[in-house]
């Protein structure tokens, strides 16, 4: 039994239930929040314990109990004292209790702004803080809070799902490429690199969501491919040109 009405619900996350060990590979995941919320969904690659998210979907409910199936996941900051000094502790290497209460305490809620902003001096007046660490502190929020929360925004605005969105951001990571340039440059590179993902489904991206056209040459070039491979497969050692144009 479900409750298809959306609704979005924010926790941290206390425990990944499965997979374990973080199988490679594997996109869905389960996972209990601090509250006690157990949610689901393709978003094993987006999943860090300790990590505050927004989680968008609906309510679903078997024998097992009642669970959240999560169709978008969007980080979230913390806005209570508390919940940014853990945060301050528990995110930067070398930021004890101490100096993340310090922090602030002289900046409250702007240190957000001065991550973003890398403003390294004024992060510098914290006794304990050196310009190495303020500089490792704006680079590691910028790469893995700013650049995690654009990109998959941008996925979601162009109708992707969850599962596309984690399996073609882990790919295009894993190869030090920006997700979004690298499956605009060619869509069609994702059809042999990432399990589940055929000719018709990268076909489907291109042309719907990345508005690629039908006489792209990189489209034409990847469907011959997939009418050759096909064809192989079915036994045959050619196809006619015309066959090919039709």
């Amino acid at each position: 039994m479900s409750n298809q009405q959306t609704e979005t619900i924010t926790g941290k996350v206390r425990r990944i239930l499965f997979p374990k060990d973080n199988a490679v590979g594997e996109t869905f995941a389960i996972a209990a929040l601090e509250d006690g919320n157990i949610i689901k969904g393709h978003i094993n690659s987006l999943l860090r314990v300790g990590y505050r998210f927004e989680f968008v979907g609906h309510w679903t409910e078997n024998y097992r109990g009642k669970s959240f199936l999560v169709k978008e996941v969007l980080a979230s900051m913390p806005e209570t004292p508390n919940g940014i000094i853990t945060w301050l502790h528990e995110m930067f290497p070398g930021i004890g209790p101490a100096i993340a209460r310090e922090i602030y305490s002289k900046f409250n809620k702007d240190i957000y702004k001065i991550l973003s902003g890398e403003k390294v001096t004024e992060l510098c007046q914290i006794k304990g803080i050196g310009s190495k660490r303020a500089e490792a502190m704006c680079r590691k929020y910028k790469d893995e809070i700013e650049k995690h929360t654009e990109i998959f925004v941008k996925f979601y605005e162009h109708k992707f799902t969850t599962w596309e969105t984690t399996k073609i951001v882990a790919y295009f990571d894993g190869h030090g490429i920006d997700p979004w340039e690298g499956l605009n440059s060619n869509p069609y590179i994702i059809v042999k690199a990432i399990e589940g993902i055929g000719f018709k489904k990268a076909d489907s991206i291109a042309t719907e969501k990345l508005g690629i056209k039908r006489t792209n040459p990189i489209r034409v070039k990847a469907a011959i491919s997939y009418m050759l491979q096909t064809s192989q497969e079915m036994g045959h050692v050619y196809l006619l040109k015309e066959e090919l144009t039709e």
